[in-house]
């Protein structure tokens, strides 16, 4: 191996390292993980809770009136 392939190229897409931020909210709690999970839990779960919130769900469950195949049953997610 040659020397220069040991340094892994900064050009480009580089994945940030997995670093836990308690006091202030950072990129990484955006990503829907662990980290989002976290903030989920330790900052919003105590002060928030609500049947809704302790479901866990990444949508909203909106109730439709009408008929039809869904039932009257709608779900919301804002996920690009």
């Amino acid at each position: 191996m040659k020397p220069e392939e040991k340094i892994p190229p900064l050009e480009g897409p580089v994945c940030a390292l997995p670093l836990r931020h308690s006091e202030q909210i950072v990129m990484g709690h955006g990503s829907g993980g662990r980290m989002t999970r976290d903030l989920i839990e330790k900052t919003f779960k105590p002060f928030l809770s609500s049947p809704a919130l302790a479901a866990g769900n990444d949508f909203a469950r909106v109730a439709a009136n009408g008929s039809g195949e869904s039932g009257g049953r709608l779900a919301v997610s804002t996920d690009s």
